[in-house]
């Protein structure tokens, strides 16, 4: 038996496909992932080179996707890469293929200079790769009864309307929206449509007087993608949503930065939770401590201090100070606690909505509870 492992190039495109959709078949329910994920599947992606492969005599036996993007967080651009389509062959388990291609795309990403990664999956399955849970994630949950209700007094003059019937100018308008976002991955326009109808997800625009005041994707009951011009529209826009498309229930995500929407959200809902919003690994801890703490200064106030996070052996000093934000190398002359964390410990610490450590830690240094956990959110139609 000759076995390879290789990237995936243009001829693999069927093949990738097929086993795919097999494995993912034989593991729950059928899957067609030109459907499924249409930016990475469908009939205009060109992602193979994105996959790697495990052959056995020719054939895949076991693939992994890493696709790679950039995300804008406030004023700073870093490098994402998000992991999916993790599947192996059912009589190829056990040989170790998932170990050896998760091994391989995280090399590839060290090299690339990528500042973080995510996937969905199994917790304690890609802790073994340095993910962990992190992020914050808020989910409002919405029935008629709240409809009935909550939004007795909320005016609905916004119009639905499936963006697959709009043109070009609409398409514009939600893709111009979207990147007015303080945080948002970088998106081609060209691939916009597609990522929209990510997870068998149906876009929408909202119209009120001729005017396109924002647009949502929704699948089943989850609002994955609900952007407006002005954030003071949002509850006659989601009322506007679930009285159209007949919605008895409902589910809208937010991230943390998204005061606005918290606080009219939180206040008509039927109930609300807080979680991580995915598994993170972090590669470049100064980069991306920066960039998020910079967004939570802009709605947060953030306490002056300094401490130096001793992140598996490799050292990062962070202060406040002034109302500046220093992230970086550890200058000789900077006199502050040394916190030592590993890798997965840190992604909890500075990221999750809940950790033991942090907790622990902030009874000595109040500062880190102004600080951490820093905004970290990553659209689900992002990811792969």
């Amino acid at each position: 038996m000759t076995e390879l492992l290789c990237k995936g190039t243009a001829n693999d495109r069927e093949d990738i496909l097929d086993f795919a959709n097999y494995v993912f078949s034989f593991d729950h329910e059928p899957h067609n992932f030109i459907e499924m994920v249409p930016r990475l599947y469908g009939p205009e992606s060109a992602s193979e080179a994105f996959h790697y492969l495990i052959r056995e005599n020719g054939k895949i036996k076991a693939m992994v996707c890493s696709y790679p993007m950039e995300t804008k967080v406030g004023e700073e651009t870093l490098k994402l890469a998000f992991i999916g389509t993790v599947s192996v062959h059912p009589y190829s388990r056990g040989k170790g293929y998932m170990k050896r291609l998760m091994n391989a795309a995280i090399a590839d990403m060290q090299k690339d200079g990528t500042d973080l990664a995510a996937l969905g999956g199994q917790r304690q399955r890609y802790q073994y790769f340095g993910f962990e849970n992190g992020g914050i994630e808020y989910g409002f949950s919405f029935n008629r009864s709240n409809l009935r209700h909550a939004f007795k007094d909320v005016a609905s003059p916004i119009k639905v309307v499936p963006l697959d019937e709009m043109g070009k100018e609409q398409w514009d308008c939600a893709y111009s929206l979207f990147q007015r976002q303080h945080i948002h991955g970088i998106r081609n326009r060209e691939e916009f449509p597609a990522i929209l109808h990510n997870w068998n997800g149906i876009p929408y625009a909202l119209l009120a007087d001729g005017e396109m005041k924002g647009y949502f994707s929704v699948g089943g009951k989850t609002f994955f993608e609900f952007v407006l011009g002005n954030e003071a529209e949002l509850l006659p826009a989601v009322k506007s949503a679930m009285e159209s498309l007949h919605m008895d229930r409902a589910v809208l995500k937010a991230a943390d930065y998204e005061e606005k929407r918290l606080s009219l959200l939180s206040s008509v809902c039927e109930n609300s939770s807080i979680v991580c919003s995915s598994n993170y690994r972090i590669f470049h801890y100064d980069r991306v401590i920066s960039a998020y703490l910079k967004v939570k200064q802009s709605y947060s106030t953030l306490q002056e201090g300094s401490i130096i996070l001793n992140i598996d052996g490799k050292q990062t000093a962070v202060e406040v100070r002034d109302g500046k934000i220093t992230v970086g190398p550890v200058s000789p002359h900077l006199s502050a606690p040394v916190i030592s964390l590993g890798n997965l410990e840190a992604v909890e610490f500075l990221t999750a909505p809940f950790s033991p450590r942090r907790r622990e830690e902030a009874r000595r240094f109040p500062f880190l509870q102004s600080w951490f956990p820093i905004p970290l959110y990553t659209a689900s139609l992002d990811e792969c």
